[in-house]
């Protein structure tokens, strides 16, 4: 549980590093990729606390962001292909979430 906490807190800072540097005018949303290896409670409370760190962070899904999540149902080839179309996609962040 630690790790999870400490994982979400770096990803938080990252967002809110990106967030900030973003002074332009917002024409566009960014996208922030998640990509979820499988179905699993430890998976989804990781995924959970995720979004919960952007609320608590004072963003709002839809004016400060959007979500694209994926789920992989446990198959590597779909993990990859996922991560390759969030790439080609040109997210903003990517969030992988893997190994319960």
């Amino acid at each position: 549980m630690k790790k999870v906490k400490i994982t979400v807190a770096v990803i938080l800072a990252a967002i809110t590093i990106f967030f900030v540097g973003c002074t332009a005018k917002k024409d566009k949303v960014p996208v922030i990729g998640i990509s979820q290896y499988g179905e699993h409670a430890s998976l989804d409370n990781c995924r959970e606390g995720f979004l919960l760190g952007l609320k608590e962070a004072g963003l709002t899904e839809g004016e400060d962001y959007t979500i694209d999540y994926q789920n992989a149902s446990f198959d590597n080839a779909t993990a990859t292909q996922i991560a390759n179309n969030f790439s080609s996609k040109n997210v903003a962040l990517m969030c992988a979430i893997a190994t319960p």
